[in-house]
Order: C-alpha cells, then structure tokens, then sequence
C-alpha cells in the first residue's frame, strides 16, 4: 500500500503540474512563437487577440489574427475572426505533427488599422539576417527601378508646340508590306500543296485504267464456262476500281471543302488590317507630340506602378511558398534493420506512413470586396513525395454583381518545382488605387484575370484587367486629368518573364490611345489632318499590293477549284459505268452458267435411262 502511494503522489502531481503549465504558460509561450514566426514571413505587425489549447481533443483555438501589410502599415493584409486546429493524437506518438482539419472563418482583406502596422528598424534588421535574398528578389531588384519610373508630366503643358515632319519621312517600313509579302508567300506555298495534293491522286491515271476495264468488259464474249473466269477475273478489277472512284472523290471532295475554308480573302484582310492598324500607330506615335512619344508612356506612368507591385507581392509570396517548403533531400532507401546496444529493431513499412508534417484540409471561408468567399486548401506537409500529393487551393465566391476564383498549386515533386496561383475576379467593386503624382483611380466594378508561374527558377505573370467607367481624381493643377474624363473602359494588360537574367515587362494598356486621340481633337484639325494623310499614303502603298496578291490568290484559287470540280465530275460519271459493266457481265455469266448446267444434267439423265 505504501509503494502505491509512492507511486501515486508524483504521478498527482505531475498531472497538476502539466495542467497548471497548460493553463498558465502553455498558450502564452505558443502565441508568442506564431506571432514571431507571422512576423518573420509578412516583415509587419501580426496580432492574436486570444489563444486557447484544449487537450480533451487536442486542438488550438485562434480567435482575432490580424496581419499588417508591409507595403502599406495603416492597412492591415487580413483580418480573421477564428482559427481551429484539430491535431491527430496517433502520430504525436512517432515525433509527427499530423493537423486533420483547420478552420479559417471570418476573413477580410485590406482592413484599416488604428495604429502602423510597422515593425520596429531593430526587428526588421534582425529578420533580413535570418532571411537570404532568394534569385527572384536580386533579378526584381535589378527591374524594378526601371519599371516604377514615372513620365514627365510637366511636359505635357507643352502640348500644343507639334512639329509635324514629311509625312514619306515617316511612312517607311510598313509592317503591312511584310504582312502582304508574307501571306503571299504562304498562300503560294499552301496553292502548291494543294496542286501537288491533287496530282498525288492520279485522278487521269485512274479515269484511264477504268475506262480500259469498261471497255473490256462490253467487249468480252462469254460462250462457255471456260470464259466464266476472265469474266470474274475483270468484274474484280471493275470493282478495285469502284474502290478507288470512291476514295478518290472523297478525297477530292475533301481537298476542295479544305481549300475553300483556307485561302479566304476575310482571314488575310483581317491581317492586313490589323497590321494597317499597327502602322497607323506606330507612324503617329513618331510624330513629336511634346511628351507623347511612345505609346506605352501614359498608361505605364500611371498605372504601371500598381500593377508592378502586384507583381512585385507575387514573387514576395512565391519566396515565401518556395523558403518554407522543406529543401530537397537525395532520396536514401528506408533502413528496415536498426542495430540496437542489444539485438535489432525490424520496421516494418506501414500503409498509414506519415510525413514530419502534414495539415491534411484547411477550411476557409470571409469576405472579399464585398463578396462572400468559401473554399479549402488540401495537403500542406514537410513531404509531399511521402503523400505522392501537391497542395491545392481552390477559393470561390459570388455576389449579385459578380463572382471570384482562386486557384493554387505548389508540387514540389520531382526535380522542378512548380508554383501556378490563378486569380480571377468578375464584375466586383473597384478599390482604390494609389497612382502616380498623387493621382487616385476608382472605377463602378473590375474584371480582372491573374495567372503567376514559378517552375524552377522561371517565373512568368500575365495580368490583365478592364475597369469600368474609371475615374482619375487628383491636384487642380493637373490640367490634363480632364482627358481621363468620361472613359466608358479602361483596359490593361500587364506580361512580365524571366529571361536571361532579368526581367522583361511588356505593359499595354488603351490610356494611352484615348488621351492622345482626346488631346489631338482639341489642338485642332492640323493634327486630324496629318493623321489623315499618314493614314491615306499607308493605304496608298498598301492598295496596290493588297490588290495584287487578292487577284493572284483568287484567281489561282478559282483554277484549283476548277479542277477538282471536273475531276470529281468526271470520276464520279466513271461509277455508272462500272455500275453497269459489271451489272452486264454477270448477267451474261449467270446466262452461260445456267444454260451449260441444264445440258449436262440432260446428258446425265439420258445416259441413266439407257438413251
């Protein structure tokens, strides 16, 4: 009795001392390590207004997170109201931590903060000495600058002093001359194909040895049944004709319904048109317009830098994703004998073999723009080729006005790691955007379609968005933010790749078009006029080759056309024929047949009864 109360007593007072150190130290000391391990990943203030863990079902209950954007510290990234984690008990037993279910619900974005999210110089020193620079941060470095530089503005005042040079001076290399060059060239090379296509079926040759066949047959002669086997012989041949009468025309058939549908003056117009409207452009955008050089200069100085900084937190993220995604390893094969100080351990392979970690579902659901959002991320783990699974993500929502889609995939399977986040958001409110020189843009609704790739060490962001019915507010000085007035559309696009090194960034956007055609209304008809004789002395120098290669293709397209329709007229008259040639010749076979069968059963007969 009294070895049990030995026993007991500690055993009590263990018990007491892990509840007092759950109830008093235990969610403090966790707290404190997720808002440092926050803090390290968004370089900005994270905030938990309560933890609770509950050992009855070994879960850990998160209510008021609260994440600050770096990039902006008066604004908070997201806000969510609960966060449940529900752990495996099993795996503790083997030193894995295996999360079955986590709970996010209550979650808002771009949220206003009360004080700056920023952390202090010290901090963020200390966290860029625990955190290397990944590739993707030194090639944006390099870009970046480059890319967020604003137009001269103040050169716009200006506007009105256009010199306006010889117009042969700037229409030169027509992109449309090449376009016609090239079409003919490779309506040449299709006509050919087509001409050596039907050559290929030797429609004369064909018509030739059918004729002979039909022919032979008339003039056959069947007296007995010694001639019945030529016949049969010749009717084969009247059929491997038909074969290739039918095959033939069917292919004839094809070749024509092929040819109609390719060489159409629509498709090589719409070319040509769109390569007349890049001329028309480019040869303006030539013309000194005090500022409005090039075409991309408005709307990249304006706009460019918001939507560089999407990019710029894609690669941010990406870094993340690809930092705490557990490093490669040389695959070893699995040691199934362990030598102990006495004897061996056999291990043997299991089904349910668990990674290190491993969040089996995470469940989310908040708010976005005014929309309600739900979805789920499967597969977050330390070893994804242990579960042969990449980590998904898909997000979704409606509302009256539009919806939204989020998808993600991150495999890190095999040698090249793949992260693929797509983001498509239909018909919700417009935000409002910070743009250059103190301009702000606000819009009635947005559609936008984002797609970030980052395979191995290329990474790729295609971004496009149309706002409608924009509104640029900014200073009264800003003369020229009456030409951004009354826009139905704004439409932009945004293409960024690594290559070589660097990055390249392709932006457009239709800014840049309405301002200069809104502006050269105002200065007057010398502009329109110009334009006009630029655009005439285009379709001066376009017209006569446009004409020329119309009338060849045509014309070479009608000959072809021509000819398949007479051959297949002419093969398919060829089917009657056979049709009746072997209709005749087995008629006269069976007649042969029939009438030297009867002779021989009468001889037959007539030697039986003695005749």
């Amino acid at each position: 009795m009294n070895m049990r109360k030995n026993i007991i007593i500690p055993l009590v007072l263990l018990v007491v001392l892990a509840l007092v150190f759950n109830c008093f130290f235990l969610d403090k000391i966790i707290r404190a390590a997720l808002i440092k391990t926050g803090e390290t990943i968004f370089q900005a203030r994270v905030e938990i207004a309560s933890l609770k863990t509950k050992f009855s079902n070994l879960s850990i209950t998160i209510s008021g997170l609260a994440v600050a954007d770096k990039n902006n510290p008066m604004r908070n990234l997201l806000e969510i109201k609960n966060i449940y984690f529900g752990i495996a008990p099993r795996p503790l037993l083997e030193g894995k931590f295996i999360i079955e279910k986590v709970e996010l619900s209550g979650i808002i974005t771009d949220t206003a903060r009360k004080n700056s999210g920023a952390l202090p110089p010290k901090k963020m020193k200390k966290i860029a000495r625990r955190t290397s620079p990944t590739i993707l941060d030194k090639l944006w470095e390099k870009s970046a600058p480059e890319l967020r530089k604003t137009a001269a503005f103040a050169a716009w005042r200006e506007i009105k002093n256009i010199s306006l040079p010889d117009i042969q001076d700037k229409v030169q290399a027509l992109e449309t001359l090449q376009t016609i060059s090239r079409i003919k060239s490779e309506s040449e090379k299709k006509i050919s194909d087509y001409e050596t296509a039907g050559n290929n079926l030797s429609v004369t040759e064909i018509i030739k040895e059918t004729t002979e066949n039909v022919n032979a047959a008339r003039d056959l002669r069947i007296n007995n049944v010694n001639d019945i086997p030529v016949a049969e012989s010749l009717i084969k041949r009247l059929q491997n004709n038909q074969q290739k009468i039918t095959s033939t025309a069917a292919e004839l058939a094809r070749l024509k319904n092929s040819l109609s549908a390719d060489l159409t003056a629509n498709d090589y117009l719409q070319q040509i048109n769109q390569a007349r409207d890049k001329d028309y452009q480019n040869t303006l955008g030539k013309v000194n317009l005090a500022g409005l050089t090039t075409p991309a200069a408005i709307g990249q100085s304006l706009l460019g830098p918001v939507w560089m900084g999407k990019i710029d937190r894609a690669i941010y993220y990406f870094s993340l994703v690809r930092n705490y995604f557990p490093k490669k390893k040389n695959p070893s094969k699995p040691r199934l004998v362990l030598p102990r100080r006495r004897g061996q351990d056999f291990v043997f392979p299991r089904k349910d073999w668990w990674p290190k970690f491993w969040i089996k579902k995470v469940v989310v659901d908040g708010m976005i723009a005014g929309t309600d959002f739900s979805g789920q991320i499967l597969d977050i783990t330390s070893d994804q080729d242990a579960i042969n699974q990449p980590t998904l993500a898909k997000i979704s929502g409606k509302s009256k006005s539009g919806y939204l889609l989020i998808e993600a995939i991150f495999d890190y399977r095999g040698e090249r790691d793949i992260n693929k986040v797509k983001i498509v958001l239909n018909g919700l409110p417009q935000p409002e955007y910070d743009l250059a020189a103190g301009i702000k843009l606000t819009g009635e609704r947005m559609d936008s379609d984002n797609l970030f790739l980052l395979a191995g060490s290329s990474f790729s962001a295609i971004l496009a968005a149309r706002i409608i019915h924009p509104e640029f507010r900014g200073s009264p000085d800003d003369w020229w933010l009456k030409y951004l007035q009354n826009i139905p559309v704004l439409d932009l696009s945004v293409r960024a790749e690594q290559s070589a090194g660097s990055f390249k960034i392709d932006f457009r956007s239709n800014i840049d078009q309405i301002l200069k055609q809104r502006i050269g209304d105002e200065i007057g008809a010398t502009i329109a006029a110009y334009r006009t004789k630029i655009q005439q002395e285009i379709d001066r120098q376009v017209k006569e080759k446009q004409d020329e290669l119309f009338g060849q293709v045509e014309g070479r397209k009608k000959e072809i056309l021509a000819r398949y329709n007479s051959e297949i007229q002419n093969i398919e008259s060829k089917q009657k024929d056979i049709e009746r040639a072997i209709e005749e010749t087995r008629a006269r076979i069976q007649s042969v047949a029939g009438k030297q069968i009867d002779d021989k059963k009468l001889k037959e007969l007539k030697s039986l009864l003695g005749h």
